[in-house]
C-alpha cells in the first residue's frame, strides 16, 4: 500500500491566497482606472453642453454612450463615492425614451452635434486629425440631407467654405488622376455619362473605341501590301516594312474561329480577298514558288527544300487535291531523301532542257540563301540554349524543393525523437514510483 497525500500544505495554500487577493487588487485598480477615465469624458461634456444626455443618434463617443448605460444598469454595484461624483454633474439615473422634451432643446443638441462633427471635418480637411466611421457617415447624411433640402442656409454656407463636394462623383469625373484608367472608365460607362460630358469628350475627338481605330489602321496596312504583292499572306520577311502585320493577320484567323470577330470585318476582309486558312496560303506559296524553282525564275533554298522533303514524308496525309497538282508539274515523290544529287521531278516529265539537271540541293547558293541559313543556325542555337538554361532552372527549382522536404522530414524525426526520449523519462519515473 502506498500512502497518497490528498491535504494541501498551509504554505500552499497561503501563497495561493496572496497571489489572489493581489491579482483581485490588480483587477480593481484597473477597472477603478478606467471608470475615472470615463468619468472625466462625461465630466467634459456636460461643461461644453450644460447636461449628460448623449443621445445614441450620433454619439461622439459610442464607448462613453455604453459606459453611461453600464452605469445605469450597474447602480447597485457602484460605490457611494461613485455616484456622489455622478449625482454632481446631474447624471440621469433613469432614461425615459417616452419622456417629452422641448423642442427647442432637441433643437439645441442637435445643432451641438452639427457644430461638433463640423469641427473635426474642418480638422480633417486641414490634416490635423483623422477621419473615423461616424465622421464618415455623418458626411454621407448632410449629402442626404442637402439633396432633401433639410440643411439650413448657414449649414450650407459652412459646407461651401470647406469646399464640400455635394456630388463627389462630379467632382471626380472632373479630375484627371490616371488618364489611361479613367479613360477607359468613360468608354465602359458611356451610358451612365450626361449628355453634357459626352459632348465636351467629343469636342476633343475622343475615341470611344480604340480597338476599332487599331483594327481599321492594320486594315489600311494589310491593304497595301496586298496592292504591293498582289495577295494576303504577310510573309515573316515584311516586319520590316509593315510591323505586326504578320501578327495581326493571324490574330484575325483566330478570332475567327472563336467566333470573335464582328461580320463587318469579315465582310472587309473578303473584299481584298483575305485568306482565312492560314496552312493553305501557305502550302499554295511553297507550292508557287516550287513552280518558279522548276522554271528557273528563282534558286532554290533550304525552306523548299525541307517543304518538299515534308512533302515526300507526309503523301499519305496529302489531299487528291494537291497530290494532283504536285503530280503535274512532274514531282517525284519517290526521290532518295538524304541523296544530295536527287531529282525533284521525275526525268521523263522534263519539258526543257533548261530545266535538266535541276536539283534540291545546288552546289551553290546565293549570298541570301547563305545569309538566312546562317542566321537560322544562330537562331536554333540560342533556343537550344535557352532550353537548356530553362531545364538547368527546372532542376534546381526541383533541388531546392528536394533539400526543403528533407529539412521538413528531419526536423520530424528530431520531434519524435526527443518525444521518445520524453516518454521513456516518465516511464522510468513512473516504475520507479510504483
Amino acid at each position: 500500500m502506498h500512502s497518497t497525500t490528498t491535504d494541501i500544505p498551509s504554505e500552499v495554500l497561503t501563497t495561493l491566497s496572496v497571489i489572489a487577493d493581489e491579482a483581485h487588487h490588480v483587477n480593481v485598480v484597473k477597472a477603478n482606472k478606467h471608470w475615472s477615465g470615463m468619468y472625466k469624458k462625461l465630466k467634459a461634456y456636460e461643461q461644453k453642453h450644460g447636461h449628460c444626455d448623449i443621445r445614441k443618434t450620433f454619439p461622439l463617443d459610442r464607448l462613453l454612450y455604453s459606459w453611461i448605460i453600464n452605469q445605469r444598469n450597474q447602480k447597485s454595484e457602484l460605490s457611494e463615492e461613485q455616484i456622489k461624483l455622478l449625482d454632481e454633474i446631474n447624471f440621469v439615473w433613469v432614461h425615459k425614451p417616452n419622456q417629452q422634451v422641448r423642442m427647442s432643446t432637441m433643437k439645441n443638441i442637435f445643432e451641438e452635434q452639427w457644430n461638433d462633427f463640423y469641427e473635426q471635418l474642418k480638422a480633417y480637411k486641414e490634416e490635423k486629425s483623422e477621419t473615423h466611421p461616424q465622421l464618415a457617415a455623418w458626411v454621407g447624411k448632410q449629402r442626404r440631407d442637402y439633396k432633401d433640402s433639410n440643411l439650413t442656409v448657414r449649414q450650407i454656407k459652412d459646407m461651401e467654405d470647406l469646399d464640400f463636394a455635394w456630388c463627389p462623383r462630379a467632382q471626380q469625373w472632373n479630375k484627371t488622376g490616371s488618364l489611361g484608367k479613367w479613360c477607359s472608365l468613360q468608354r465602359a460607362k458611356k451610358s451612365a455619362l450626361t449628355p453634357e460630358q459626352i459632348g465636351l469628350l467629343n469636342d476633343l475627338a475622343f475615341v470611344w473605341e480604340p480597338y476599332k481605330e487599331k483594327w481599321n489602321a492594320k486594315y489600311q496596312q494589310l491593304k497595301e501590301f496586298k496592292v504591293q504583292n498582289g495577295h494576303c499572306n504577310v510573309p515573316p520577311q515584311a516586319a520590316s516594312q509593315f510591323p505586326g502585320l504578320k501578327v495581326w493577320v493571324e490574330k484575325q484567323r483566330k478570332r475567327k474561329r472563336a467566333k470573335a470577330i464582328s461580320q463587318e470585318q469579315i465582310d472587309l476582309l473578303d473584299e481584298i480577298g483575305f485568306n482565312w486558312e492560314s496552312t493553305k496560303a501557305q502550302w499554295n506559296d511553297m507550292f508557287k514558288k516550287l513552280q518558279e524553282y522548276k522554271e528557273k525564275v528563282c534558286s532554290a533554298n533550304p525552306i523548299l527544300g525541307r517543304w518538299m522533303k515534308r512533302q515526300r514524308n507526309e503523301r499519305s496525309k496529302l489531299s487528291e487535291e494537291r497530290k494532283n497538282l504536285l503530280t503535274q508539274i512532274g514531282f517525284d515523290f519517290n526521290a532518295p531523301k538524304k541523296s544530295p544529287a536527287s531529282l525533284p521531278f521525275q526525268a521523263g516529265k522534263v519539258s526543257s532542257p533548261a530545266q535538266e539537271g535541276n536539283n534540291l540541293s545546288p552546289s551553290k547558293y546565293s549570298p541570301h540563301d547563305l545569309l538566312q541559313m546562317c542566321q537560322r543556325e544562330i537562331r536554333a542555337v540560342r533556343e537550344e540554349n535557352q532550353s537548356l538554361l530553362k531545364d538547368k532552372k527546372r532542376m534546381l527549382e526541383q533541388c531546392k524543393r528536394l533539400h526543403a522536404r528533407n529539412q521538413r522530414q528531419a526536423a520530424e524525426i528530431d520531434d519524435k525523437e526527443m518525444e521518445i526520449k520524453r516518454l521513456k523519462k516518465a516511464l522510468r519515473i513512473m516504475t520507479k514510483n510504483a
